[in-house]
């Protein structure tokens, strides 16, 4: 579920690995068709888009709305996450620069903020929170 990938994102988050955050809300690589980056499509990226969703939650089109609403709202969430993890990214020329730069940060003994990024993280599970339960309610109604 989205909720539970977003739980175990928290590690990671926590962790500050910005390029696996991104990695895991784009659905790259080994994260290919997760429910975040599902999530972040029109429809749940279902064929048909809005007939296909209806054909899912039951035909019914107010409930189409309230789940794609519900959606739109946990993608814009997971949408702001992942552009602070882009923000944050750290980029290397090689791996001297790399080795370098820890080097730097160990002597200073530089610590990664993470709080804005623990923030988004929570206020995405909330999303996600509501979101599923605007998808029970759709399914429970049919």
């Amino acid at each position: 579920t989205v909720r539970s990938s977003l739980a175990a994102l928290g590690g990671t988050v926590g962790g500050a690995d910005w390029a696996a955050v991104r990695a895991a809300l784009r659905g790259d690589g080994p994260f290919a068709g997760n429910s975040l980056s599902v999530a972040r499509k029109g429809f749940l990226g279902l064929p048909g888009g809005k007939a296909g969703m209806a054909k899912v939650v039951g035909g019914d089109a107010a409930a189409v709305g309230r789940v794609e609403d519900a959606r739109q709202d946990l993608s814009f969430a997971l949408a702001q996450l992942e552009d602070f993890a882009l923000e944050n990214t750290s980029l290397f020329f090689n791996s001297v620069d790399r080795k370098e730069v820890e080097k730097l940060m160990a002597e200073t003994q530089y610590q990664e903020k993470t709080g804005e990024g623990k923030q988004l993280l929570v206020a995405a599970q909330t999303s996600a929170a509501i979101f599923e339960k605007v998808v029970t309610s759709a399914n429970n109604k049919n």
